[in-house]
Parts: C-alpha cells; structure tokens; sequence
C-alpha cells in the first residue's frame, strides 16, 4: 500500500482513508456502526440485572434434569454473567455449576466451583450439600479419575532467545524463502520442537461464554463485575478495560476482531502513545531478522515483521477496524489529536495487513459454534508445504505445538500445512489456495511430474508386515480417540508405534500407509 507509513510535509502521517476513501461505501459502515452502539447503550439485556440472571439459571437447572451438562454449564455461566456482584446468584451459579462438573468427571474444576460458592452465607441444608459434593471430588481426585489433557513439552532445551522454540532450530532470512526456520542438527521423527503461546485471539459465538484470555470454555469462569459480556479462568487482563462495556463484544467478524485485539494490545503495552509511536517506527526501520521474542515487546516487535497482505478491500476493513477503536471510549481519548489519530490509521491498517497471511481459524461445537481467530509470533515464520515435516496443532487453550512427522537433517527447512483438509486436493486446487499467501509450493508432492508408484520398492511391503504398523492398523478406531486420553487406554502406545514407523519409514511421504501413519499419529 503506497501511502502506509508515509507523512506529509508537517511530519504527520498520511490521512489515507481520506485519500482512497469512497463516500458511499465508508458512509453505510459509519451508519451502521452508530446505530449498533446506540443500540447497545438501550439494551436492557446487556446490563446487570439478577432478574435476568435467575431466568438463565432457571434455563440451566432444565437443562442439568435432562443430562445436558454442558448446555447447563453454559447457561449458569450466563446467570453468573448478569448476576450483581455479591449477589446470592452468584452462590447459586457456583454452586450449580459445581454439579455439572461434578457429571463431566472435572472434579478439580468442581471443587474450585464449591469453594467459590462457599464464600456465601448458605442455610445448613445447602452448606451440607457443597459438602457433600467436596468430598465426593475429593475421593475421585485420589482415584485418578480426573479427565485429563496432557500439554506437550519441548523435547530440547528452549532457545533462549525466543521461548518456546527447541534450542535445535533457527531462524534465517533469504530472498527465496524470506524469515523462515531450519534444523540446526539431526531431529527424529516424533519430537516436539516448538510450544508457542498464542500471541493474539478473537473468538465470536452466539451464546457460549468463554475466557476472554485463553478462549477456554469448560473453565471456572468467573465474570466482569462490569459487563455481561466478559468472563475469566486466568484473571483479568488489563487490556479488558479498554473494551469494557463497549461495542467490542458484539463484533462478529473474528478477522476484525482480531486486528482490533491486536493494536489494543499494543496500546496497553506502552506507558504511552508517544512511547508506542516510537518502538514502532524504531521497529520499521530495521530489516534483519528480529533477534528474540520472548517478553511481550519483543513478542510484538516480531508480530509487526510478519509478512502483510495488500489487497485494496484491506483499506475498507481496516476503516472498520480504525473507527470501532474510535469509538471505545478510552481509546478515543488517548488519539484526541489529529496527530495521533493518522498514527493510529496506519498502525490499524499495519495490523490488519499481518492478520490474513498469519492467521489461524478453529471452528467448534460445543453446544453452539465458537469460531476463533488466532495468531502466533514464531509459528508464523514457518513455510507452507503440501507434505510437511511437521505437524502443527493447538490445545483447547490455543497453545501451538510442532510436532515432527520425518526425520528432519541438519539444515533442512521445517514446514507446516497451511491448507488443513484441502491439501488433499488436487493439485490445481491447492495452488489456487495458496494464492492468498502469494507463492507456489515446489514440494515433492506439487513437483513431481506423476503419482510415483506406490508399490514399487522394498521399503513399501517392509511397511506392511512390519509389527508397529499391524498394531496400528488394528487399533487406530476413531472409538478410541474418543474415549482415551492422555493417561489411559492405548493411546500412548499408538503414539510410540507411529514413531517408530514414521522414524523407519517417515522418507515415503506419498505412500498411502505413511500417510495414514501420519494421520493416525496427529490425530492422538
């Protein structure tokens, strides 16, 4: 974009908006988001009210009679929501709450809840109650039969510049691949190279209240005091204040929401605007690659070098973005000058052209769609390929994790899948997907002149009887995904034998046993 980051003669940046702007289209949007604003400063629904707040636990205890413990979860998490602080609500939400987990085998969420609710005056019948179901978690906890879901750990010491990324990778820059991330030595098949905290996120959903910190849902959430929107399993974030009670919460566009999420980020990171302004261009200036990312500054500095996308329409939803910051009332009075409000435009536009290239989406049912947007710092610097090394996922808390599917040597590039399902379309197709991100993959799978035999070596047939891959087919059931975890059943045995087999065999990325190895192997 021509006119990003460029200032007028008087030393101010370029009002860009003014210059591309079209009255019309610019015009619909500004009507629109006045009338959502005035209609959340109407709306009854959205304040606190305890009237409301028994409705909702009235709606969850009919839910809870009939089994439906996870709607019934939710919908005492919107009693909580509505309820006035230091209410007997409260109580009763907790206390309520503490039953549906109690029915979920969460019985350490469970207690957390009871011990909530006991912080009330209770008659003796309901105190009785609270301890009787303390007791009963107590004893499931000494059991071991609380659900768990186990949080990989790196398997080589963090770098200790950037937290999180195994000490055996590095980060490169060149003209052919730009920032990208190599193996500094041999790294077997099955080890976890990098855990990285999300960096930002954004989720929207019609009903399901979640943390507003780690996105997770089956938490002890507890709410704002202020709003009816907001809820916490982690504590509350300075941030929240910017966007408390504000339109914020009832953007349903994640993509948005996210670029927002972002800049009020960065605008509670900075004692000061004018000290923000300044990291930023002492930032922009700089061309190599950043030389760590492990505070959230640096985290920051590394997140503003991402790679950008251009597309014309990022000029309108970049205007979304710049006038919903304007009008959150704290932010509006920190940009109160022509000045600092063109900053803002093109650090919202900054923001907004880094979020389609580097971008996560997760979609979810539970109990209603929860769609999340979410982005990394050094995840983000790792290249697309249609057969990649290495297998990226993120746990319910949206921590990212890379796991190696193949052996990878000493200089190798590591690479993730960009494309999720579609990468087992055809060729063309995926090229056409890949077109956002403005490169065509040269992998083995997109180069190769046809589909190589699939039974025309030693190593196939030496797949097929081998012991690993007979236990492995006989017990990868989607049954079992279903009912193990972490710490029972087969799964951890599945786990080794798909290493051993990717560590045996991982070099035959195009064989249809390796790929359901692989597929077997990133499912548990």
């Amino acid at each position: 974009m021509e006119y990003l980051w460029k200032k007028e003669a008087n030393g101010d940046y370029i009002d860009f908006f003014a210059k591309v702007r079209d009255a019309s289209m610019f015009g619909i949007w500004d009507n629109l988001l006045t009338e959502n604003i005035q209609w959340l400063s109407d709306c009854e629904q959205f304040r606190k009210n305890n009237q409301t707040s028994l409705d909702y636990f009235d709606i969850g205890y009919r839910k809870y009679v009939v089994g439906n413990f996870s709607g019934a979860l939710m919908s005492y998490n919107q009693s909580l929501c509505f309820a006035i602080p230091g209410s007997v609500n409260e109580s009763l939400a907790y206390g309520n709450r503490s039953k549906c987990f109690i029915k979920m085998k969460l019985y350490r969420e469970a207690l957390t809840d009871i011990r909530l609710a006991s912080r009330f005056q209770h008659s003796k019948r309901v105190s009785r109650r609270l301890n009787s179901q303390r007791i009963e978690c107590e004893k499931q906890l000494m059991l071991g039969l609380q659900i768990v879901n186990g949080t990989p750990k790196l398997d080589y010491p963090s770098d200790c510049n950037f937290s999180g990324m195994a000490n055996v990778l590095e980060i490169r820059n060149n003209n052919e691949f730009g920032r990208h991330i190599v193996a500094k030595c041999n790294i077997d098949a099955g080890k976890v190279i990098l855990v990285n905290d999300v960096f930002a996120s954004a989720t929207t959903t019609a009903s399901q209240l979640y943390c507003r910190n780690c996105n997770r849902t089956e938490q002890n959430l507890v709410p704002c005091p202020n709003c009816t929107h907001t809820m916490f399993c982690c504590g509350q974030k300075s941030i929240h204040q910017l966007e408390c009670c504000t339109i914020f919460h009832v953007i349903g566009d994640t993509t948005l929401k996210l670029s927002i999420e972002t800049i009020l980020m960065a605008i509670d990171m900075f004692p000061s605007i004018k000290e923000l302004k300044k990291y930023i261009e002492k930032v922009l200036k700089e061309n190599h690659v950043p030389k760590m990312a492990k505070d959230p500054m640096s985290r920051y500095g590394l997140f503003l070098k991402l790679t950008q996308s251009f597309e014309f329409e990022r000029i309108y939803s970049s205007y979304q973005a710049y006038t919903t910051l304007m009008a959150l009332p704290k932010v509006n009075r920190l940009f109160n000058s022509k000045e600092m409000q063109t900053f803002l435009m093109h650090l919202t536009l900054h923001h907004h052209s880094i979020i389609p290239k580097n971008s996560f989406h997760h979609e979810r049912f539970n109990r209603d769609w929860i769609w999340t947007d979410y982005i990394y710092d050094v995840m983000s610097l790792i290249n697309h390929s249609c057969v990649p090394n290495v297998f990226n996922f993120s746990t319910s808390n949206e921590i990212g994790h890379c796991v190696t599917v193949k052996s990878i040597q000493e200089g190798e590039q590591i690479f993730i899948n960009y494309l999720g399902n579609e990468c087992k379309k055809s060729k063309d197709s995926r090229r056409k997907a890949l077109k956002m991100w403005g490169f065509d993959c040269k992998c083995v799978r997109c180069e190769a002149p046809r589909r190589p035999s699939l039974r025309s070596n030693d190593d196939n047939k030496k797949i097929i009887v081998d012991p690993s891959f007979k236990y492995i087919m006989e017990n990868c059931q989607k049954s079992y995904c279903r009912e193990s975890n972490c710490d029972f059943g087969i799964r951890p045995k599945l786990k080794r034998e798909c290493v051993q087999i990717l560590q045996r065999f991982g070099h035959l990325v195009l064989t249809p046993e390796i790929n359901f190895v692989r597929h077997c192997f990133t499912l548990h």
